[in-house]
């Protein structure tokens, strides 16, 4: 159990929260002779406190901001501007986010080296901590998807898309609460293997995984930053970023064999390796389109995969040179990306001429030669 309070300079005491994360995990070895165990386990993970929580109280620490459109150089239309009288609030019902966690697995030793594991793993993100402006009044626009080119009239339109465009802009009243219409879930199911047979160590997994969110579900996404800040666009203060939110990942799978192989040849070399091949890269397009009185950027529809499944390999050579008493010095060899395989670091999301380019690469195959002493 946990008990929280938070407070900043000029108000004090702001906030108070207190959650409790039980957790239980069960084993049975079902032959008794420990070559079938099943396990289960169920658990509430909350987020830890933080000054996020909070901070945006102190009304002295955050600048006014500003967002505008370029419509020529050096030319800037102002759109919204969140000035520093905005009024910022936490619900009094708000919960602190936390996680609800389902795991149940088999694993099965065919013989005392070779085993299997079957798992499964649900994951519910409950209390989704996000900001609402529900002083914010939105007129709606009806306009046509223009296509991954971002061009009407070149035969890859899409369907109608509705816009929303902010009608009382200026000081804005921010509320942290848990929106009822956030959902985050996650299932993934994996495979797992290992066998030691004489001096080659395999291990090998697969995994297929779901997940279904209506909220990017990115780094610091659950904990009132990020996709859920107090700011414009905003997941949940701006009826545009909701527009075809739902993030439905039907297929996400990944492939992953590490293997060892050891010999008392040589003075103990051992070669190592671990390949990994994942599914391709998912991208969600964007549209921008201007209705009348202002701009807006809105998912086009649900995501695509583009490009190809990346695999990668990594390997390492370790030749141990052996030193008076229990010291050694091991000489080691390791090769990152070993076939070179250019892997795109995202990709351009809005339609338009630069839609589905990468934005950036994958480290090209690299070797590293280093020392280890042990004593």
């Amino acid at each position: 159990m946990a008990f929280d309070s938070g407070a900043v300079q000029q108000r004090g005491h702001v906030m108070s929260e207190h959650s409790t994360s039980p957790r239980i995990g069960v084993a049975w070895d079902v032959t008794g002779s420990h070559h079938a165990i099943v396990r289960a386990h169920y658990g509430l993970y909350h987020e830890g406190f933080a000054t996020a929580f909070y901070d945006f109280m102190d009304a002295g620490a955050a600048t006014p901001f500003i967002e505008a459109q370029v419509i020529a150089p050096g030319v800037l239309v102002p759109i919204d501007e969140s000035a520093s009288d905005d009024v910022y609030q936490v619900d009094p019902g708000f919960r602190m986010p936390y996680v609800r966690e389902f795991v149940a697995s088999a694993e099965y030793a065919i013989r005392q080296p070779v085993s299997i594991t079957l798992q499964w793993i649900r994951r519910d993100f409950e209390h989704t901590a996000a900001f609402l402006r529900p002083d914010a009044s939105w007129n709606a626009f009806v306009f046509t998807d223009p296509g991954p080119d971002g061009v009407a009239g070149t035969g890859d339109e899409g369907g109608a898309l509705t816009g929303y465009i902010l009608q009382n802009p200026g000081a804005a009243r921010w509320v942290l609460t848990n929106p009822s219409e956030a959902y985050h879930n996650h299932d993934t199911l994996q495979a797992i293997g290992r066998a030691q047979l004489r001096d080659v160590e395999v291990q090998g997994s697969w995994a297929w995984s779901r997940t279904a969110a209506n909220f990017p579900v990115n780094f610091n996404s659950n904990v009132a930053l990020s996709s859920t800040g107090p700011f414009l666009g905003s997941t949940f203060t701006n009826p545009n970023a909701l527009v075809n939110a739902d993030a439905k990942i039907p297929h996400d799978s990944d492939l992953k064999a590490m293997a060892t192989w050891s010999t008392r040849r040589w003075s103990g070399l051992r070669v190592s390796g671990i390949y990994r091949l994942h599914s391709g890269p998912l991208i969600r397009r964007v549209v921008n389109s201007r209705g009348p009185g202002g701009f807006v950027s809105i998912k086009a529809g649900g995501p695509q995969r583009l490009g190809s499944d990346p695999n990668t390999l990594d390997a390492r050579i370790d030749k141990p040179v052996s030193l008076p008493g229990h010291a050694a010095v091991h000489v080691l060899l390791d090769v990152f990306n070993v076939w070179n395989q250019g892997v795109a670091a995202g990709v351009v999301p809005i339609s338009g001429p630069n839609f589905g380019l990468p934005g950036g690469w994958s480290a090209p195959r690299s070797v590293r030669v280093g020392l280890r002493a042990t004593f």
